[in-house]
């Protein structure tokens, strides 16, 4: 049950596709021996990937799901970083190792100036990342929390042998009203 429990009904196996995308991506990194080829494939990869969690949603909440899209892109961004330390990107840089020393060269400088705008874009991308991650979790935190306490106050409720009434708890933004037969979130 705690293996299954947190996706749909439909998608009980997801455990099986997520060990399956973990062996994908190692068994890319061992048996491609050429960096930018490994890139390449993982970009493919994890494109696949995104798509079918993008299609699937398999979580039974709907933060897991956004968690794990953001995961995912996370991935992309890295091994999109991970190319930028090949000593050139351009094909008519192919050979030279572009460094801040030989700027002045016109095919390096171009070279250079790529890098310098993806290391941006990527350093922006990872960032954003970070942020919806933080922001996600901290929601699903705190929703996980609010039905903890709301658990907690019906415990209470049927424990202390009242079967009508209200208990409500203000600090925690929490109340029982059995008469209506509910739990509310207080605003």
């Amino acid at each position: 049950r705690q293996l299954v429990g947190r996706y749909e009904n439909d998608y009980k196996c997801w455990e099986a596709m997520l060990l399956l995308r973990r062996l994908s991506i190692a068994l890319v990194a061992v048996s491609i021996k050429t960096s930018m080829l490994q890139a390449a494939v993982s970009i493919v990869i994890l494109t696949i990937l995104l798509s079918g969690h993008v299609y699937t949603r398999p979580y039974v909440e709907r933060t897991v799901d956004t968690l794990d899209f953001v995961s995912i892109c996370g991935s992309m961004i890295y091994v999109l970083a991970g190319m930028l330390m090949y000593p050139s990107i351009t094909v008519r840089s192919q050979g030279l190792v572009c460094t801040e020393a030989n700027r002045s060269d016109p095919f390096c400088a171009y070279d250079l100036a790529i890098k310098e705008v993806v290391s941006f874009v990527t350093l922006i991308s990872s960032l954003i990342t970070i942020s919806v991650s933080l922001v996600i979790s901290a929601h699903f935190i705190r929703e996980t929390n609010q039905q903890a306490k709301a658990s907690h106050l019906v415990g209470k409720l049927v424990v202390g042998g009242s079967e009508l009434g209200k208990v409500e708890d203000t600090a925690n933004k929490v109340t029982f009203d059995s008469t209506l037969r509910g739990v509310k979130v207080l605003k």
